[in-house]
């Protein structure tokens, strides 16, 4: 995935890529799982070409690939290596045409595409004039559009010369706007026209290709795409122009919002605590996020996510239709605010008090959460990604791995943590995570106040539906009362372990792993003398191959099956979504945001305002989001006091972390003291 935790970095994180980025990664040698081959006609296909091994080899890559990084069945890839071959951005896109869905995890953007200069137009007029209300609309069937040269598949139908409406994308070279290919593809052709006039005119860039208009801006969420790179675009080139678009889109308040969440924000920073003044998503490697991995939004992970998108509306229509024959009248006393873009939620809350005689009434009956980064940052786990963490620090030449795997890792660290390395050299990943994996054994970090708020939330009200976890270190498995089914480990989890093979996954118990990495696994920090001076494998007490790990997802890895069909069955009856000290920055996470009903409450715990482009809404004319401005402990700390849960979070005041512990008796004393 791209990350573990959204972001890019939980306290021990790793990422997904795209398509694009997946391919160019990926090592030639990487094996397929055991059980992925591709069919006789696939291999008899490939046999007949004149260097038939290396074929053979690339075809069973892709096939790869397509099944485990972004889920796509089994047939749909050998179909698509039948016909377009095995390179795997050539059949990721055939599927995609033919009206599959990728349901993997999040993907790296690229940050140095190479046509940005050339082809987006900064002082386009359109840009400046357009009006996301009357012009975000297909224009094919009426603007001159060069020879075409693409029949796209036409999925919906076209009434009265306009295609349907649905997500659109705009031409960032000349204004054009077309409609996605989960539309009719316009867009797309849109470039391949382009790109063919250039070639039919001589015109190319750089005097070595063409690439037409290759860049475009999707009007849905902002994301923009080159098709050329095949890639998602986070180019500081592009700052400016995306924030015109925002203005346009979202209005003023889209940067301004922090003047309008004061009085939302009970908690003042620096007089609660004064040390997590960085935004809750910064530095810890249990962020599965990172901001500057910020990538696909909305959209992208609507478009990952269409079959469960599409179960989700069916579920919330038979609910209503249920509802209604049950007790109209009731109904649609309830649904009085469905309408959220018009009439405000009937509980939207100006502070925390009024957030909490929500969640105390009958109105609220199912709470989903969705939390990152920011959850655990006071648990003082180590950080991945910031200067003197784990990357900065890495010694590479202690790595138990052979020199092209060491410059591999030198160039970027984090390919440590790639699954393709794994497959073909497990150690250096093992003997990286070796400390967290036996600290999360001993227990060396200790929860947070936002962790037992989830926990008496479930104890207290019994209205938790789910806790969607982003961060990897499993710390929520320290609090007893917290059903562990009640917990959907989205990017995997550091205190499971079960084999990486597809066709295996069988699991091993969590202890005996742990005296497996302490006697096999040598400590390259040099800090614990009772380790071996070598690693030697682990093996898989199922399948013997050495690829027995903790379930925290590579790169290149999909997301657990789990993710998707508990978001079917949660979503439709949501009541309140809140959002824990995550940047929502990485798909297919933050789509919750999106799928949730209409008539749903949303609340945003964080430092920094987040999600515009996911639609949040914190400005006056709010009509269903709240943000809650500090950290996650002092916001949800405040949110338990409201809740008169502060004697129950007293009485367990020893099993938080020193942090949480300090701010909680902090707290406490300031509330004697002006009592």
């Amino acid at each position: 995935m791209s990350s573990n935790e959204e972001e890019g970095s939980e306290p021990f994180s790793e990422h997904k890529q795209s398509a694009a980025s997946a391919s160019a990664s990926a090592s030639a040698s990487s094996p397929p799982a055991a059980s992925e081959t591709a069919t006789t006609a696939s291999l008899s296909e490939a046999a007949s070409t004149p260097s038939s091994d290396y074929t053979i080899a690339q075809t069973l890559q892709t096939i790869e690939q397509l099944t485990s990084i972004f889920q796509f069945t089994y047939k749909q890839a050998e179909d698509a290596v039948n016909h377009v071959g095995a390179d795997v951005t050539s059949a990721y896109n055939y599927i995609l045409d033919q009206g599959g869905s990728d349901r993997g995890g999040p993907i790296v953007p690229k940050s140095d595409c190479p046509h940005v200069a050339r082809h987006v137009k900064n002082k386009c007029n359109k840009f400046d004039t357009f009006n996301f209300e009357s012009d975000n609309i297909c224009h094919y069937f009426t603007e001159e559009e060069p020879s075409h040269v693409r029949k796209s598949k036409r999925k919906c139908e076209v009434v009265d010369g306009k295609c349907p409406n649905g997500e659109n994308w705009i031409c960032l070279e000349c204004g054009a706007v077309r409609c996605s290919r989960y539309i009719n593809g316009h867009a797309k052709d849109h470039w391949e026209n382009t790109q063919a006039a250039e070639i039919s005119q001589g015109s190319k860039d750089d005097n070595t290709e063409a690439v037409g208009h290759c860049i475009a801006m999707s009007l849905r969420d902002l994301s923009i795409w080159c098709y050329q790179c095949n890639a998602y675009l986070n180019n500081t080139d592009l700052a400016k122009l995306v924030q015109r678009f925002e203005r346009s889109k979202f209005g003023d308040n889209s940067h301004g919002a922090d003047s309008n969440m004061e009085e939302g924000n009970p908690v003042n920073d620096s007089s609660v605590s004064s040390e997590h003044k960085c935004d809750e998503e910064n530095g810890n490697e249990n962020e599965n996020e990172s901001k500057d991995e910020n990538t696909k939004d909305i959209e992208q992970c609507n478009e990952e996510m269409d079959d469960c998108s599409s179960e989700i509306s069916k579920n919330r229509d038979e609910m209503n239709s249920s509802e209604s024959e049950d007790d109209e009248e009731e109904a649609m006393a309830r649904k009085k605010y469905v309408s959220f873009t018009e009439t405000p939620h009937p509980y939207l809350p100006k502070s925390l008090k009024d957030l909490a005689k929500f969640i105390k009434s009958d109105d609220c009956g199912s709470i989903v959460i969705l939390a990152g980064a920011g959850m655990s940052r006071s648990s003082g786990i180590p950080d991945f990604r910031s200067a003197g963490g784990l990357y900065d620090s890495l010694q590479v030449d202690e790595l138990t791995a052979n020199e092209a795997q060491k410059e591999l890792i030198r160039s970027d660290p984090s390919a440590v943590f790639d699954k393709h390395l794994f497959l073909d050299n497990p150690l250096p990943c093992l003997e990286c995570k070796r400390p967290f994996i036996l600290g999360t054994k001993e227990r060396k970090w200790k929860t947070t106040l936002a962790h037992r708020f989830i926990e008496l939330l479930h104890v207290k009200t019994e209205k938790l539906t789910r806790l969607y976890q982003q961060n990897i270190d499993g710390l929520e498995r320290q609090c007893n009362n917290l059903p562990k089914e009640l917990v959907v480990p989205v990017h995997g989890s550091m205190d499971r372990v079960a084999c990486e093979l597809s066709d295996c996954q069988a699991e091993m118990d969590f202890d005996e792993f742990c005296e497996k990495i302490r006697s096999n696994i040598k400590d390259i920090s040099g800090t614990d003398d009772s380790a071996p001076s070598f690693s030697t494998p682990i093996k898989c007490e199922s399948c013997s191959n050495n690829t027995v790990k903790p379930t925290v997802v590579l790169f290149h890895s999909p997301l657990p099956d789990i993710f998707f069909r508990k978001i079917i069955e949660d979503l439709p009856s949501t009541d309140l979504f809140i959002v824990i000290g995550t940047s929502l920055a990485v798909g297919p996470a933050n789509s919750l945001v999106h799928l949730v009903p209409d008539e749903c409450l949303r609340v945003v715990v964080n430092n920094e305002p987040v999600g515009f482009r996911l639609g949040i809404d914190y400005s006056e004319n709010a009509t269903r989001d709240y943000f809650a401005r500090g950290t996650c402990d002092g916001i949800l700390l405040q949110l338990m006091e409201e809740m008169g849960w502060i004697d129950d979070i007293e009485n367990i005041m020893h099993e938080l972390s020193d942090s949480s512990k300090e701010l909680l008796h902090n707290y406490l004393e300031h509330k004697r003291s002006t009592s």
